[in-house]
């Protein structure tokens, strides 16, 4: 009798093992696809920062060349006015 019960008991104990280990399984499974979609939005919205940075960027690289070349072409008119070539 005490072999029937050591033996339920440890059919039981494996049967439960399972059980804990099939839903560690899909709640681990459940977790990293979670983490999976946040990383994918980070991602995302990192990429969009960035794209919105180098636009804004760029805009005030030519702002800077056309503030240059107008201070340039300025200095050449003064002094060209001031040899009295112009």
């Amino acid at each position: 009798m005490n072999e029937l019960i050591d033996d339920t008991s440890g059919e039981l104990k494996k049967d439960v093992i399972e059980v804990v280990e099939e839903k560690f399984e899909r709640r681990l499974s459940e977790e990293i696809i979670n983490l999976k979609m946040e990383l994918m939005e980070r991602i995302a919205s990192t990429e969009t920062k960035i794209a919105n940075n180098k636009a804004e960027i760029i805009k005030w690289m030519f702002i800077f060349w056309i503030g240059n070349v107008v201070t340039v072409i300025g200095g050449l008119i003064g002094i060209l006015k001031l040899a009295r070539i112009f």
